[in-house]
């Protein structure tokens, strides 16, 4: 009896991506060798990893969030917190994790127990503050207008750098995507405006206050005067006196004698001294209202 005995050799070759290691032997007195195979898988990377939820808003974190590796193979799963090979937070596809409390990166990738890991593919879950916009509106030349009035309501936004708008008029919509809206009102228009914003976590769409309208309607001021006497006596003085319609509440008056303006005389009543035979009054009325017919103000 005896033994064969075999002196091996070992070779290192890479076969698709695989470490195969071979061994080669003989005996002394024999001219063929015997040869075996061992084959190492090594790791192949992640494709990809996603996340179900990626923007969250401080304010209102879920409980949890989902992460998912997609592709690659090896022995073992590794996932990481904010590095490859940092805070190990499982081993398991999908991962179901808490939501954290700022933005993190997560990571993932294969291991295998002799040929060690796989490159690491990462997700990053953005956690933003909250956002509380606001926008208000004023109205120019004001919400009180004369009839006719053309107004600019204009829109300023608070926390909100690019905001889109929406205009209401009485509840219906009207208007463009501008930060102003103008129209000719009516009495008991309401208008307001909603601002959408386009930073996160913004609350969007947020609506302002209303502006009510009040028209006024426009008013011819109309003067006329009449003197205590039709007739005097000569060097008799005449008393004149003027009444007026839609001359507001502080009117201004002109008298002219034979179509010279009187100085210093601008209150409602006017006493001609001896006046002659043929001398022609009249008053002109300027009227403190603010809605007046145009070219109406002086009559």
């Amino acid at each position: 009896m005896y033994y064969r005995v075999y002196a091996f050799r070992y070779t290192t070759d890479n076969i698709l991506g695989n470490y195969s290691n071979t061994a080669r032997g003989r005996a002394y007195n024999e001219t063929q060798y015997a040869e075996f195979h061992v084959t190492i898988p090594s790791p192949v990377d992640p494709t990809s990893l996603t996340a179900d939820q990626t923007d969250l808003c401080a304010g209102s974190l879920p409980a949890t969030i989902t992460l998912i590796a997609n592709g690659g193979d090896g022995e073992t799963m590794e996932w990481f917190a904010s590095s490859c090979s940092g805070t190990p937070i499982g081993n398991v596809n999908p991962l179901v994790i808490p939501a954290p409390a700022g933005t993190t990166t997560y990571f993932f990738r294969w291991n295998t127990t002799h040929c060690g890991p796989s490159a690491c593919e990462s997700v990053t879950v953005t956690v933003s503050p909250d956002n509380f916009p606001s926008v208000s509106i004023a109205a120019a030349p004001g919400n009180t207008v004369c009839a006719g009035t053309s107004v600019t309501v204009t829109a300023t936004p608070v926390s909100s750098s690019s905001p889109s708008y929406q205009w209401y008029l009485g509840g219906s919509p009207v208007g463009a995507n501008q930060a102003t809206y103008t129209f000719v009102p009516a009495t008991g228009d309401q208008i307001s405006v909603e601002m959408t914003s386009v930073e996160p976590c913004s609350g969007s769409p947020v609506t302002s206050a209303s502006i009510f309208f009040t028209v006024d309607p426009l008013l011819t001021p109309v003067v006329s005067i009449t003197p205590a006497s039709a007739s005097v006596c000569a060097n008799n003085n005449v008393l004149f006196a003027a009444a007026q319609t839609s001359g507001g509440t502080s009117p201004v008056y002109a008298w002219y004698l034979n179509g010279s303006v009187i100085p210093g005389q601008t209150a409602s009543t006017y006493n001609l001294i001896t006046p002659a035979n043929g001398d022609q009054v009249y008053a002109t009325l300027t009227s403190s209202e603010q809605c007046i017919t145009p070219g109406n103000t002086t009559v």
